[in-house]
Protein backbone atom coordinates (compact mmCIF):
# COMPACT_ATOMS: atom_id res chain seq x y z
CA UNK A 1 0.00 0.00 0.00
CA UNK A 2 3.04 2.63 0.92
CA UNK A 3 4.58 1.89 -2.59
CA UNK A 4 1.14 1.87 -4.21
CA UNK A 5 0.37 5.71 -2.47
CA UNK A 6 3.72 6.64 -3.25
CA UNK A 7 3.46 5.91 -6.89
CA UNK A 8 0.33 8.05 -6.97
CA UNK A 9 1.81 10.79 -5.17
CA UNK A 10 5.08 10.97 -7.85
CA UNK A 11 2.36 10.76 -10.48
CA UNK A 12 -0.23 13.58 -8.90
CA UNK A 13 3.17 15.84 -8.84
CA UNK A 14 4.93 15.30 -12.39
CA UNK A 15 1.26 15.10 -13.91
CA UNK A 16 0.54 18.57 -12.41
CA UNK A 17 3.76 20.40 -13.49
CA UNK A 18 3.55 18.85 -16.71
CA UNK A 19 0.08 20.14 -17.22
CA UNK A 20 0.62 23.26 -15.99
CA UNK A 21 3.32 24.13 -18.63
CA UNK A 22 1.29 22.45 -21.40
CA UNK A 23 -2.63 22.61 -20.02
CA UNK A 24 -3.54 25.98 -19.95
CA UNK A 25 -7.36 25.91 -20.69
CA UNK A 26 -9.44 29.13 -22.22
CA UNK A 27 -13.49 27.93 -22.25
CA UNK A 28 -15.63 30.46 -23.67
CA UNK A 29 -14.71 33.73 -22.76
CA UNK A 30 -16.14 37.25 -23.78
CA UNK A 31 -15.60 38.27 -27.47
CA UNK A 32 -13.55 41.15 -26.37
CA UNK A 33 -10.72 39.18 -24.38
CA UNK A 34 -10.39 36.70 -27.18
CA UNK A 35 -9.87 39.26 -29.55
CA UNK A 36 -7.55 40.71 -26.89
CA UNK A 37 -5.08 37.56 -26.00
CA UNK A 38 -5.07 36.49 -30.02
CA UNK A 39 -3.88 39.73 -30.96
CA UNK A 40 -1.63 40.24 -27.98
CA UNK A 41 0.01 36.27 -29.16
CA UNK A 42 0.33 38.35 -32.87
CA UNK A 43 1.86 41.26 -31.04
CA UNK A 44 4.41 38.93 -28.85
CA UNK A 45 5.59 37.01 -32.22
CA UNK A 46 5.77 39.95 -34.73
CA UNK A 47 7.60 39.34 -38.34
CA UNK A 48 10.72 37.24 -36.31
CA UNK A 49 8.40 34.65 -35.96
CA UNK A 50 10.30 33.30 -33.10
CA UNK A 51 10.92 34.59 -29.64
CA UNK A 52 12.29 33.06 -26.49
CA UNK A 53 12.02 33.46 -22.66
CA UNK A 54 14.46 31.87 -19.61
CA UNK A 55 14.33 32.83 -15.84
CA UNK A 56 16.08 31.40 -13.52
CA UNK A 57 14.09 30.16 -10.50
CA UNK A 58 14.89 31.31 -6.86
CA UNK A 59 13.27 30.38 -3.08
CA UNK A 60 15.10 32.88 -0.40
CA UNK A 61 17.52 34.25 -2.91
CA UNK A 62 19.07 30.99 -3.91
CA UNK A 63 19.07 29.17 -7.37
CA UNK A 64 16.70 26.01 -7.32
CA UNK A 65 16.66 25.56 -11.11
CA UNK A 66 15.19 27.77 -14.46
CA UNK A 67 12.39 27.68 -16.72
CA UNK A 68 12.82 28.37 -20.59
CA UNK A 69 9.79 29.02 -23.21
CA UNK A 70 10.47 29.25 -26.82
CA UNK A 71 7.92 30.29 -29.02
CA UNK A 72 7.25 29.84 -32.83
CA UNK A 73 5.24 30.56 -35.87
CA UNK A 74 5.76 27.36 -38.25
CA UNK A 75 4.86 27.04 -42.04
CA UNK A 76 4.47 23.45 -42.88
CA UNK A 77 2.52 22.33 -46.36
CA UNK A 78 -0.03 20.89 -43.96
CA UNK A 79 -0.79 24.57 -42.62
CA UNK A 80 0.39 27.22 -40.49
CA UNK A 81 0.74 26.70 -36.28
CA UNK A 82 2.06 28.05 -33.50
CA UNK A 83 5.05 25.89 -31.52
CA UNK A 84 5.87 26.21 -28.31
CA UNK A 85 8.48 24.57 -26.32
CA UNK A 86 9.48 24.11 -22.77
CA UNK A 87 12.55 23.35 -21.09
CA UNK A 88 12.48 23.13 -17.59
CA UNK A 89 14.52 21.96 -14.75
CA UNK A 90 14.55 22.58 -11.08
CA UNK A 91 14.34 20.93 -7.20
CA UNK A 92 11.33 21.21 -4.57
CA UNK A 93 11.42 19.89 -0.95
CA UNK A 94 9.10 16.76 -0.14
CA UNK A 95 9.33 15.48 3.35
CA UNK A 96 12.79 17.22 4.19
CA UNK A 97 14.55 15.83 1.12
CA UNK A 98 15.48 17.74 -2.19
CA UNK A 99 13.53 16.58 -5.37
CA UNK A 100 14.67 17.18 -9.01
CA UNK A 101 12.22 17.72 -11.35
CA UNK A 102 12.75 18.53 -15.01
CA UNK A 103 10.38 18.80 -17.73
CA UNK A 104 11.33 18.87 -21.94
CA UNK A 105 8.89 18.78 -24.80
CA UNK A 106 6.47 20.83 -27.14
CA UNK A 107 2.63 21.74 -27.98
CA UNK A 108 1.12 22.73 -31.86
CA UNK A 109 -1.29 24.49 -32.18
CA UNK A 110 -3.17 25.88 -35.03
CA UNK A 111 -3.50 29.71 -35.34
CA UNK A 112 -6.97 30.03 -33.18
CA UNK A 113 -4.38 28.25 -30.52
CA UNK A 114 -6.71 25.08 -30.62
CA UNK A 115 -4.04 22.10 -29.61
CA UNK A 116 -2.99 20.11 -32.53
CA UNK A 117 -0.29 17.99 -30.81
CA UNK A 118 1.71 17.49 -27.56
CA UNK A 119 5.31 15.80 -26.62
CA UNK A 120 6.44 15.76 -23.42
CA UNK A 121 9.15 13.94 -21.23
CA UNK A 122 8.75 14.46 -17.38
CA UNK A 123 11.45 13.11 -14.69
CA UNK A 124 10.74 12.88 -11.02
CA UNK A 125 14.57 12.08 -9.79
CA UNK A 126 14.66 8.51 -11.86
CA UNK A 127 11.09 8.12 -12.26
CA UNK A 128 10.75 9.61 -16.18
CA UNK A 129 6.98 9.72 -17.80
CA UNK A 130 5.99 10.41 -21.34
CA UNK A 131 2.84 12.48 -22.27
CA UNK A 132 1.80 12.91 -25.85
CA UNK A 133 -1.51 14.17 -26.82
CA UNK A 134 -3.37 14.82 -30.42
CA UNK A 135 -6.55 15.64 -31.67
CA UNK A 136 -9.53 13.38 -31.75
CA UNK A 137 -12.79 14.18 -33.07
CA UNK A 138 -13.89 17.70 -31.26
CA UNK A 139 -11.34 16.96 -28.22
CA UNK A 140 -8.21 16.82 -27.39
CA UNK A 141 -6.52 13.48 -25.81
CA UNK A 142 -3.47 13.54 -23.85
CA UNK A 143 -1.75 9.86 -22.91
CA UNK A 144 0.74 9.14 -20.08
CA UNK A 145 3.09 6.39 -19.84
CA UNK A 146 5.92 5.13 -18.03
CA UNK A 147 8.77 2.35 -18.99
CA UNK A 148 6.74 1.59 -22.29
CA UNK A 149 3.39 1.06 -20.77
CA UNK A 150 0.68 3.28 -20.75
CA UNK A 151 -1.30 4.66 -17.24
CA UNK A 152 -4.07 6.07 -18.66
CA UNK A 153 -5.12 8.86 -20.87
CA UNK A 154 -6.61 12.03 -20.24
CA UNK A 155 -9.82 13.29 -22.57
CA UNK A 156 -10.06 17.50 -22.94
CA UNK A 157 -12.44 19.31 -24.51
CA UNK A 158 -10.79 21.01 -27.49
CA UNK A 159 -10.15 24.43 -25.42
CA UNK A 160 -7.84 27.00 -26.61
CA UNK A 161 -4.01 25.69 -24.70
CA UNK A 162 -1.13 27.79 -23.84
CA UNK A 163 2.25 25.90 -22.75
CA UNK A 164 3.36 27.91 -19.63
CA UNK A 165 6.35 27.97 -17.45
CA UNK A 166 4.15 25.67 -14.38
CA UNK A 167 5.12 28.22 -11.85
CA UNK A 168 2.77 31.26 -13.07
CA UNK A 169 0.10 31.57 -16.01
CA UNK A 170 2.40 33.01 -18.75
CA UNK A 171 0.71 34.21 -21.41
CA UNK A 172 3.18 34.98 -24.70
CA UNK A 173 1.33 38.43 -25.55
CA UNK A 174 2.41 41.96 -26.00
CA UNK A 175 0.83 45.29 -26.58
CA UNK A 176 -1.02 45.07 -22.85
CA UNK A 177 -3.68 47.87 -21.89
CA UNK A 178 -3.88 48.84 -18.25
CA UNK A 179 -7.29 47.87 -17.51
CA UNK A 180 -7.24 44.75 -19.27
CA UNK A 181 -8.47 41.69 -17.69
CA UNK A 182 -8.15 37.55 -18.76
CA UNK A 183 -10.51 35.07 -17.32
CA UNK A 184 -8.66 31.66 -17.95
CA UNK A 185 -10.25 28.29 -16.69
CA UNK A 186 -7.07 25.99 -15.51
CA UNK A 187 -7.08 22.16 -16.01
CA UNK A 188 -6.20 20.94 -12.36
CA UNK A 189 -4.11 17.19 -13.33
CA UNK A 190 -4.72 16.35 -10.19
CA UNK A 191 -8.32 15.80 -9.86
CA UNK A 192 -7.95 15.41 -13.75
CA UNK A 193 -10.98 18.40 -14.25
CA UNK A 194 -11.50 22.09 -15.53
CA UNK A 195 -11.32 23.61 -11.52
CA UNK A 196 -11.11 27.52 -10.25
CA UNK A 197 -10.65 30.04 -12.54
CA UNK A 198 -6.99 31.96 -13.60
CA UNK A 199 -7.59 35.97 -13.13
CA UNK A 200 -4.86 37.97 -15.01
CA UNK A 201 -5.62 41.65 -15.10
CA UNK A 202 -2.68 44.65 -16.16
CA UNK A 203 -2.86 47.00 -13.44
CA UNK A 204 -0.09 49.64 -14.14
CA UNK A 205 1.57 50.84 -16.34
CA UNK A 206 5.49 51.43 -14.48
CA UNK A 207 8.93 51.21 -14.36
CA UNK A 208 11.47 49.22 -12.78
CA UNK A 209 15.17 48.97 -11.98
CA UNK A 210 17.24 45.96 -13.49
CA UNK A 211 20.03 44.70 -11.74
CA UNK A 212 22.28 46.19 -14.13
CA UNK A 213 20.88 49.38 -12.80
CA UNK A 214 18.69 50.38 -16.04
CA UNK A 215 15.45 51.42 -15.43
CA UNK A 216 13.01 50.00 -17.70
CA UNK A 217 9.08 50.70 -18.64
CA UNK A 218 6.92 47.97 -18.08
CA UNK A 219 3.43 46.60 -17.39
CA UNK A 220 2.59 45.26 -13.63
CA UNK A 221 0.21 42.13 -13.63
CA UNK A 222 -1.66 39.95 -11.30
CA UNK A 223 -2.87 36.58 -11.32
CA UNK A 224 -5.40 35.51 -9.25
CA UNK A 225 -5.73 31.07 -9.19
CA UNK A 226 -7.22 29.26 -6.09
CA UNK A 227 -7.10 31.83 -3.76
CA UNK A 228 -3.70 33.02 -4.44
CA UNK A 229 -1.78 35.70 -6.51
CA UNK A 230 0.96 36.52 -8.23
CA UNK A 231 3.17 39.38 -9.39
CA UNK A 232 4.71 39.98 -13.22
CA UNK A 233 6.13 42.49 -14.82
CA UNK A 234 6.46 42.24 -18.71
CA UNK A 235 8.01 45.20 -20.86
CA UNK A 236 5.08 46.54 -23.88
CA UNK A 237 6.85 43.91 -26.56
CA UNK A 238 6.10 41.24 -23.61
CA UNK A 239 9.32 40.40 -22.04
CA UNK A 240 9.14 39.03 -18.74
CA UNK A 241 10.99 41.00 -16.36
CA UNK A 242 10.23 39.37 -12.69
CA UNK A 243 7.40 37.08 -11.40
CA UNK A 244 6.90 36.91 -8.08
CA UNK A 245 4.50 33.66 -6.29
CA UNK A 246 4.76 34.52 -2.43
CA UNK A 247 2.25 31.72 -1.22
CA UNK A 248 5.48 29.34 -2.66
CA UNK A 249 8.47 31.82 -1.99
CA UNK A 250 9.73 31.74 -5.58
CA UNK A 251 10.78 34.35 -7.68
CA UNK A 252 11.28 34.03 -11.42
CA UNK A 253 14.22 36.62 -12.89
CA UNK A 254 14.97 37.36 -16.19
CA UNK A 255 18.09 35.47 -17.55
CA UNK A 256 19.76 34.37 -20.75
CA UNK A 257 19.59 30.86 -22.30
CA UNK A 258 23.55 30.47 -21.07
CA UNK A 259 22.87 31.73 -17.93
CA UNK A 260 19.85 29.72 -17.06
CA UNK A 261 21.03 26.36 -18.24
CA UNK A 262 25.17 26.69 -17.07
CA UNK A 263 23.84 27.72 -13.73
CA UNK A 264 21.54 24.91 -13.01
CA UNK A 265 24.04 22.50 -14.10
CA UNK A 266 26.00 24.17 -10.99
CA UNK A 267 24.00 23.19 -8.46
CA UNK A 268 22.83 19.57 -10.01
Amino acid sequence: MTRFLNSILVLGIVSFWAFMNGSLVLREIDLRGQDDLRRGVSEFLGPELYRERWMGIYRNNRRIGHTGLIFEKVFTEEGDHHKTTVNAEFTVDLFGKGKRISVNGWITTDLSMLPLSLALTARFDKQEFRLSGERENDGFTVQIEREGAQLFEIPLPLRELSLTNGLTVDLPVAGLKVGQRFELPVFNPIFFQNSDVAVVTVEEQTRRRLPSGLNVDCFRLITKYQGQSSTSWLTADGEVLRQEVPHLGIVLRQETQRQAIKATKRIK
